[in-house]
């Protein structure tokens, strides 16, 4: 049988990300509260997996981002499809591709109006990657269980010195919707902080682990 339509607009409540007017990955159509964000995700800590290192390098400047760089697909995210993305060198990755690039060198909690929007943060703290280590992204894998990876190797600290730790860490995204965060070593320096999680485009919901 068809697909529930209760719009009625030729698209099927099941695959309809949009309308979504409190923004929390919920379609109106399906949303039992839909003028109050309830998010329709969690997280969860699950057993570690590395991706293969990705292909691709990125020459990511102290607080820099990348180019807009094409997943390969597109993927579900806060009640849109998505298929670009920009990498920031403060360990996180967002699909807000337009505007100014923002320093974002200090970590929040989230949700925040300080934090990136449309973002997932792997391990949002003060890195430089100018400094030594490598970013690195890529997409492997056939339809429809392609693999999207953004890492970061050995990427030290703003301001760390030899003896400091280096930081890998992945983000990684199923095109069928997962999104995971694998943290292989992951250490802030001094008085530091550091945030994991996601972020809507309005900035005011947020999914985050418990002590994250």
């Amino acid at each position: 049988p068809d697909q529930v339509d209760r719009d009625q607009n030729d698209v099927g409540d099941a695959c309809q990300l949009t309308p979504d007017s409190d923004g929390d990955g919920v379609a109106d159509a399906l949303d039992n509260c839909p003028e109050v964000a309830n998010v329709a995700v969690s997280a969860r800590a699950i057993e570690m997996v590395l991706q293969p290192h990705p292909e691709n390098t990125l020459e990511l400047g102290d607080d820099a981002r990348s180019g807009v760089l094409d997943l390969g697909f597109e993927f579900p995210f806060f009640s849109g499809w998505r298929e670009q993305v920009r990498v920031h060198a403060n360990g996180f990755i967002t699909f807000q591709t337009g505007g100014r690039n923002q320093r974002h060198d200090r970590a929040r909690s989230l949700p925040s109006e300080e934090a990136a929007r449309l973002a997932i943060f792997g391990f949002w703290t003060d890195l430089d990657p100018s400094a030594g280590g490598v970013v690195r992204y890529g997409t492997t894998g056939e339809a429809p269980d392609r693999i999207f990876t953004v890492e970061w190797d050995r990427v030290p600290s703003y301001g760390a010195g030899n003896e400091d730790p280096r930081n890998f860490f992945q983000i990684v995204l199923h095109e069928r919707g997962a999104i995971e965060i694998n943290c292989s070593t992951c250490a802030t320096r001094g008085t530091r902080t550091a945030t994991q999680g996601l972020q809507n485009y309005a900035r005011n919901v947020a999914v985050t682990a418990q002590g994250r």
